[in-house]
């Protein structure tokens, strides 16, 4: 592993005729820090997404923030939601996100590749992948497609083009160009093809691939309940309710329910006998021959 870096960002490819070796690691521990920035209007707000990459050796801590606005101390790359009010520039900037995109804990994932998701790019080159932290329930990444520019001299102040490409269900994916991107090639002859042995470190699969129009979706990032699940919660909700009424309610106010029957007016109540169906105001009130309980047979009201 290449001094000054945290991981190995090491990686060698070999196919019939030739090896192809990169190294990142001078790339990332010239830089120990990069900031990249994408603003976004959302009236009357304004929100920053604002990355912060330390690759070589992890994210320093901040002193002036406090600890649930930062990202673990083990983060490579974190990205941080920052809104502000434009008419209101006395109002401080109020963070909404803090995103572990990237933390050491895994191995960094390679991979030679054609294109580039979710863009119209067709060029061969190099795809690092590395592997952070949930947030709201979703496994986070960054994804850098890294492609050879030998125009491109780092040093103090340039680090080649940093592009910040999109960000979908927790891919964060951005395209790099760079000197580094430049494989040292190594020809070692004529191979058969079951010879190939790809390095350690490759990765197979390719990162989340958006929708046409990624910015249509602003808040792909956090997860929303499934239709079952919903369904699942109102039915529970509407059988402990009923548990509730019948045992709890039905059982405390009983005696004032038996109470509130006995006050209904008398002349309302149903007098049954035999097939006798009928309520004693529908009674004549003189002369007239009753055969109900309570009355004795031929007495008249």
């Amino acid at each position: 592993m290449a001094m000054g870096c945290s991981l190995d960002f090491s990686y060698s490819f070999s196919n019939t005729s030739h090896l192809l070796s990169y190294d990142l690691c001078p790339l990332f521990s010239q830089h120990p820090s990069l900031r990249h920035e994408i603003s976004e209007d959302t009236l009357p707000t304004r929100t920053n997404y604002v990355y912060e990459i330390a690759l070589g050796k992890g994210i320093e801590k901040d002193g002036t923030l406090p600890e649930d606005l930062q990202c673990p101390h083990d983060s490579l790359v974190c990205m941080r939601a920052i809104n502000t009010r434009p008419n209101h520039p006395s109002e401080p900037p109020r963070i909404l996100q803090v995103i572990p995109v990237a933390t050491r804990h895994t191995k960094p994932k390679f991979r030679i590749a054609k294109t580039t998701t979710g863009t119209d790019i067709q060029e061969p080159h190099l795809q690092l992948t590395v592997q952070g932290s949930e947030y709201m329930g979703m496994k986070q990444k960054a994804v850098f497609h890294i492609y050879c520019d030998e125009k491109s001299h780092e040093g103090s102040t340039s680090i080649g083009q940093l592009d910040h490409l999109y960000q979908w269900k927790g891919s964060h994916v951005f395209s790099w160009r760079s000197e580094h991107g430049c494989p040292k090639i190594t020809a070692h002859g004529s191979k058969d093809d079951s010879d190939k042995t790809p390095d350690r470190h490759e990765e197979e699969e390719n990162e989340t691939t958006p929708p046409a129009n990624v910015h249509e979706d602003k808040d792909s990032i956090i997860k929303t309940p499934s239709q079952t699940l919903i369904w699942f919660i109102s039915l529970t909700a509407s059988i402990l309710l009923a548990i509730a009424f019948r045992f709890v309610f039905l059982k405390r106010y009983k005696h004032y329910i038996l109470q509130l029957i006995h006050k209904l007016p008398i002349s309302r109540r149903r007098h049954r006998s035999g097939e006798y169906d009928f309520l004693l105001e529908d009674i004549a009130s003189e002369g007239s021959t009753v055969y109900s309980p309570g009355f004795r047979k031929y007495d008249t009201v």
